[in-house]
């Protein structure tokens, strides 16, 4: 049930929203793993035991698995599989997408004009 009804909804579009934010993705990762305890009926909190469940259950992270969705659409739209531009997915000014960065960025062109 979990992979056919809860992960996909914590995956869906994961290729265009996946957060950068850690405490964001914890918080994707702690659903995936009170999912596994509830499956396995392990609720064992010592330290290593998530670890076990998860491998037992041959689950990657949804960190991993959103990585990997990134590489497949990024290797579609590189071979034209995707409807996607290869230059829609990368950054070219070399500068991060954070608001901080926005208002720094406009911060030096105002100071330089």
């Amino acid at each position: 049930a979990y992979k056919g009804l809860i992960r996909p909804v914590l995956e869906y579009a994961s290729t265009a929203w996946d957060p950068h934010q850690l405490y964001l993705q914890d918080q994707l990762e702690n659903v995936q793993k009170r999912a596994a305890r509830f499956i396995t009926s392990n609720y064992n909190y010592e330290p290593g035991s998530m670890t076990a469940i998860l491998e037992q259950l041959q689950q990657p992270s949804l960190k991993d698995r959103r990585t990997q969705n990134r590489l497949i659409l990024f290797c579609k739209s590189i071979h034209g599989q995707a409807n996607l531009r290869s230059d829609q997915l990368t950054n070219h000014s070399g500068q991060p997408r954070t608001c901080t960065a926005n208002i720094s960025s406009d911060f030096k062109r105002k100071q330089t004009h």
